[in-house]
């Protein structure tokens, strides 16, 4: 392919270049200077602790044919290197690899879901919603990457990792749903992707706005760019639909140039739900949207369930699906993946989830919810993430005083941080001393939370929901709570008691 095929000439100043740059041969698109094969285009990355554009000499001694850079580099580049210069070169990255692909996306009905929480849930039950219409449909998000409800093999960790897959998974997977027939896709689409330009090829047919409350201020400046870079998303939108309930969903609505539905319990929106019911099942309640009236039963407990499935019914319709088979798929789901998941009980009914919430707001929605379940008391399991916002720490603490009865504090993804260094962080919103306890290893935190309980307990373990892996220094281990915690249930109804399990943590 040949460098005019992955950029328009007026996308570009050529640097130290040939005037026929523009018929340049490409192998390959590569940003990674360990992975430069010969005749491929570099794109350099500047990030929060490199900067590629000072690999060049190395870059083109191992054969790159032309590299990308950007314009504000220029003149602190050696001279001779045939370069590019653009705007951004993680956006001209993401155009780079749609056109190396195909533009695979442009045939493609594509659906974006973004918002602070409920973004797996809303996505997973709208891709439920268009496989009941028949539609052949992929599904892109934090727990993997799916076509037709089937979890594609991943081949990279960072297909584990990351909510919107870098350029070169994304573009090279929506070529392959295409392949096979995908006609509907429905993708997370964070807040990184959205100020990075990964999703910058890409036009949304919806786009869904779940709310917005602190989270990632470790890498946007405040709560006003981290809503700018959500809104980004509805830029050339053909439709949206926003819960309304939440402050900045409102107001986005209000200012949004595509299509508007509204969604909310308590805004008088166009889509209203009311009567809201916990029962032993999960949650139901009316809703009325246009000349629909009807009363929507859902498997998954919550009041973040009523505005997820909200959104994702609303949605399927606004894309043509018929009502009564949005609903009928919606009341069939039983769980979503590391959102409120049941992982089982014991004999004398000591009951297990596992959920993933991992802000203040997330985690204050769950333990709220978990009350309205009744029973016996409720005992959380939580940590913090290292290497990534610290300041939603000490509220997160509060919110779990406040919300449990007990609190088992733990790690959780400490990453290249001191897992004891987070945990005195959460320490300075959980005071409550006589309702808290530490113990870093996770394992034996799930252990002991699971044996302490009493019978009708609840027990919440939170912050990794649908993760089987665990990030410390040494790179990523395998750690699957739900076989923890089942083989603590296990041990439970042998007889063991706390001292079995007794941590060496205080």
């Amino acid at each position: 392919m040949k460098l005019k095929d992955l950029f328009f000439a007026e996308e570009y100043t050529p640097v130290s270049c040939s005037p026929d740059v523009c018929e340049t041969e490409i192998s390959a698109i590569v940003c990674d200077s360990l992975r430069v094969i010969p005749g491929c285009l570099f794109v350099c990355i500047k990030g929060t602790r490199t900067n590629s554009h000072s690999l060049l000499p190395h870059v083109f001694a191992c054969g790159a044919a032309l590299a990308v850079i950007d314009e504000d580099e220029v003149d602190g580049l050696p001279n001779g290197y045939p370069c590019i210069a653009v705007p951004s070169t993680r956006q001209a990255l993401a155009f780079a690899w749609s056109r190396f692909c195909g533009s695979p996306q442009e045939s493609l009905i594509m659906i974006g879901v973004t918002g602070t929480n409920g973004k797996t849930s809303t996505a997973t039950m709208l891709a439920a919603c268009l496989r009941a219409a028949g539609y052949k449909t992929a599904l892109i998000g934090t727990t993997g990457t799916y076509i037709d409800g089937e979890k594609q093999e991943e081949h990279d960790v960072r297909q584990t990792t990351m909510t919107t897959p870098d350029p070169d998974l994304l573009y090279p997977f929506l070529t392959e749903a295409k392949r096979r027939g995908v006609t509907h896709v429905v993708m997370e689409v964070s807040s990184h992707a959205l100020a990075l330009g990964k999703v910058a090829p890409i036009r949304f047919t919806e786009a869904i706005f779940t709310n917005l409350s602190p989270e990632h201020l470790d890498f946007h400046r405040d709560m006003s760019d981290y809503g700018k870079a959500k809104e980004l998303l509805f830029q050339g939108a053909a439709h949206a639909t926003v819960n309304c309930d939440d402050t900045y969903g409102a107001a986005l609505a209000s200012r949004l140039c595509c299509p508007v539905t509204t969604c909310g319990c308590i805004w008088e929106g166009d889509a209203r739900v009311t009567d809201v019911q916990g029962t032993p099942e999960g949650i139901s309640y009316f809703l009325r949207y246009k000349e629909i009236r009807t009363i929507v039963h859902m498997q998954i407990p919550g009041a973040f369930t009523v505005y997820n499935s909200v959104l994702a019914a609303i949605s399927a319709i606004s894309l043509g699906v018929k009502p009564t088979v949005a609903f009928g798929a919606l009341e069939h789901i039983k769980t979503v993946p590391g959102r409120m998941e049941f992982v089982g009980s014991s004999w004398d009914n000591v009951r297990v989830y596992i959920d993933y919430a991992h802000t203040e707001k997330a985690l204050e929605s769950l333990l709220l919810c978990a009350k309205r379940m009744g029973g016996g008391k409720i005992i959380l399991v939580f940590g913090c993430g290292g290497d990534r916002d610290k300041s939603k720490r000490a509220p997160m603490g509060r919110a779990a005083a406040r919300g449990a009865d007990y609190t088992i504090i733990t790690s959780d993804n400490s990453r290249g941080e001191d897992s004891a260094a987070i945990i005195k962080d959460i320490l300075e919103g959980h005071t409550e001393k006589e309702k808290r306890r530490v113990i870093v290893d996770r394992e034996k935190a799930i252990r002991h939370a699971v044996i302490m309980a009493a019978p009708g307990d609840l027990v919440l373990l939170t912050g990794k929901g649908h993760e089987r892996y665990e990030i410390k220094k040494d790179g990523i281990t395998p750690f699957d709570e739900r076989k923890i915690a089942l083989d603590a249930l296990s041990a439970r109804k042998k007889g063991h008691t706390m001292e079995d399990t007794a941590p060496h943590e205080n």
